[in-house]
């Protein structure tokens, strides 16, 4: 199949505009900060205290969890039970789906609580 010259000037244009698209996606992206991914073994200082790293919860079992404002044993249950039913959480906002956690329980832990 041949491409007549105006065809071609089309293709080219198109996939200039596609790539000009993700270039623009990509840089766009760079400036957000990701505050769901856990930095491993990093601990921050504020006001002089040392606070712990953010904790996982693709990863942290209940004893962990249990350390999390306003999670409790029971809750630390759910959290488990739901990842191992439906694998990896890929947003923070997935733990609304465990009852008892709504909003507000989340908006305490957040900054608590990461994605690997």
């Amino acid at each position: 199949m041949m491409l007549t010259r105006s065809e071609k000037r089309a293709l080219v244009f198109l996939s200039a505009s596609f790539l000009c698209g993700l270039l623009f996606l990509g840089l766009r992206s760079l400036g957000r900060e990701r505050t769901d991914i856990c930095l491993a073994g990093v601990a921050e200082t504020v006001g002089g205290v040392e606070a712990a790293a953010p904790l996982n919860i693709n990863r942290a079992g209940i004893a962990e969890l249990v350390t999390l404002p306003g999670i409790g044993e029971k809750y630390a249950r759910r959290i488990v039970k739901l990842r191992q039913k439906k694998g990896r959480f890929s947003s923070l906002e997935e733990l609304l789906e465990v009852e008892g956690i709504g909003p507000r329980r989340l908006a305490k832990i957040r900054q608590m609580i990461c994605l690997e």
